[in-house]
């Protein structure tokens, strides 16, 4: 530890207490600490394998010393086991709930026009500047009805709400302003039927 320097209360460390010491690395067992110089007392390392002081000419350990004393301490600390299920069981639901609520969360919260908007833009038919919310909605229906591969009662479903969602975010935006509030809430309700259409029809099933 160096030499105590009672005038400055501090301790004086030199190069004359420098010392290194190899770690010899076993395959299966990691690195193990070795003391090669005589005269040295052994390694006495916090979980490591304690060194022998009769292990060797220059009091390191031998190989077969070293791995005997190492094996256990390699020795994996969790054995997984059946009755580990009925902790990870319960925190793989909860960590679903945790995402399915976030994920409502987030669905009611988006705006439905939004929404709407970016679904048509990745389906090859975005809204031009110039259009109008109504317009949208019906060239969007329009565009649903004629590029889908495999018409079906969703698809024309879809393409009807649509053009009735247009006709909600209209209201809502430019309608009385009594009835704005009512037209919003109907808007948010009739897109969360709509995204389950909208779900259906995969990008495959709608020609670019």
């Amino acid at each position: 530890v160096g030499r105590w320097d009672a005038q400055d209360q501090v301790y004086v460390v030199t190069e004359a207490e420098a010392h290194s010491w190899p770690e010899v690395y076993f395959p299966d067992y990691g690195w193990i600490p070795f003391e090669p110089t005589g005269g040295r007392p052994a390694l006495e390392r916090e979980a490591a394998p304690v060194t022998s002081a009769n292990g060797g000419a220059n009091g390191s350990q031998t190989e077969e010393e070293a791995l005997t004393a190492f094996g256990d301490f390699n020795r994996p600390a969790i054995d997984w086991n059946w009755q580990m299920l009925f902790w990870l069981l319960p925190l793989g639901l909860l960590i679903w709930g945790g995402a399915w609520l976030a994920i409502r969360w987030r669905q009611r919260r988006e705006d439905p026009w939004l929404a709407l908007v970016g679904w048509g833009a990745r389906q090859g038919r975005p809204m031009d500047d110039e259009e109008t919310s109504l317009e949208y909605g019906r060239a969007l229906g329009q565009h649903i009805e004629t590029h889908v591969r495999q018409p079906s009662d969703s698809s024309r479903t879809a393409a009807r709400e649509v053009v009735a969602l247009s006709d909600d975010v209209t209201r809502a935006r430019y309608g009385p302003v009594s009835a704005r509030a009512s037209a919003q809430e109907q808007a948010a309700a009739r897109w969360a039927r709509l995204r389950g259409y909208l779900r259906r029809l995969r990008l495959g099933e709608i020609e670019g």
